[in-house]
């Protein structure tokens, strides 16, 4: 069964730029598999994975601690009969053999050796480093509030080209990984350039649109992720939960279900998650071809005034 994982991404009501949109998913099983691959790679990301949260030091520096504080770690090179490659050298070689576990064991042991972790191979050991020495300052806050984990950051010093490089090493592998062809899905994106800013039911006018054009390629199903939206109907301007009546009309024959991210995420809600933001910060700059570029994927980009491709 064919479904599309719907997410927006902006602020409905002051966003210029804000888009609903969707991954029509043909191969659902491939899409997990892929992000099983990155839990491989990078093992203290906690799923489901969220875009905000990996562009945020704070939340990475407090997720490899803790994993790295539950680990036994030493050098894997000699079990692996390395010992006569040096740090960058034997991490190269890691990644290209994909032993994944021994990476991230190795740089994660680089860091607390007191060795030298310079150079562009150990970038990651230098931000663990950089990690534990924050941590005497004071300990991550006990939660992934993002605002909490940023004010964390800045307080103990955590910022800066260290971080940023890390930060952009994370994101491009997420991004290498989820934006293959291969994995078969296309990109539904809604947009209105802003005509629709003063509409209280903008989001549900984008949402219909790409459930319209995501039933005509086929999808059968549709999870949407729950948000507050402003009463369609007007009377305040207090946000309220989005509920099923929202949704009507719903095209015959596409059933959808609204789920919870953090609680009941699945890959392809993820996906949705991950390129969405990355899709309207290029559109943002005014250019369809620089989205496309950005996921060189089949992306359908619907105008508020229609439903063409």
């Amino acid at each position: 069964m064919v479904r599309v994982y719907i997410d927006e991404s902006g602020r409905e009501h002051q966003d210029r730029d804000f888009i609903v949109g969707g991954v029509l998913a043909r191969r659902r099983a491939a899409l997990t598999a892929r992000l099983r691959l990155l839990e491989q790679i990078w093992p203290f990301l906690t799923r489901p994975l969220h875009g905000a949260h990996l562009r945020q030091a704070g939340y990475l520096a407090k997720r490899w601690r803790e994993w790295a504080d539950a680990q036994d770690l030493t050098d894997p090179r000699e079990g692996l009969r390395c010992t006569d490659m040096t740090p960058s050298e034997f991490v190269l070689w890691a990644w290209q053999q994909r032993l994944f576990s021994e990476h991230i064991l190795f740089q994660s042991w680089l860091a607390r050796s007191g060795a030298s972790v310079a150079g562009p191979a150990l970038m990651p050991a230098a931000f663990f480093r950089r990690v534990d020495e924050s941590c005497l300052r004071a300990s991550p806050p006990a939660t992934d509030d993002i605002g909490a984990l940023r004010d964390w950051a800045y307080a103990v010093d955590l910022y800066g080209s260290q971080s940023r490089a890390f930060q952009d090493l994370i994101w491009r592998d997420v991004q290498d990984l989820i934006s293959d062809p291969a994995l078969g899905y296309e990109v539904i994106i809604a947009v209105d350039d802003g005509a629709l800013r003063a509409e209280r039911d903008r989001y549900l006018q984008l949402l219909r649109a790409a459930l319209t054009t995501a039933h005509r390629a086929g999808a059968k199903r549709a999870r949407i992720q729950h948000r507050y939206i402003l009463p369609p109907e007007g009377g305040g301007a207090r946000p309220v939960s989005l509920r099923y009546q929202h949704l009507d009309p719903i095209p015959a024959g596409l059933r959808c279900e609204l789920i919870s991210f953090h609680s009941a995420g699945e890959a392809g809600d993820e996906i949705a998650d991950l390129l969405l933001g990355r899709l309207r910060r290029c559109l943002r700059r005014g250019s369809i071809q620089g989205a496309l570029g950005a996921v060189p994927i089949h992306l359908r980009r619907i105008p508020v005034t229609g439903l063409e491709d």
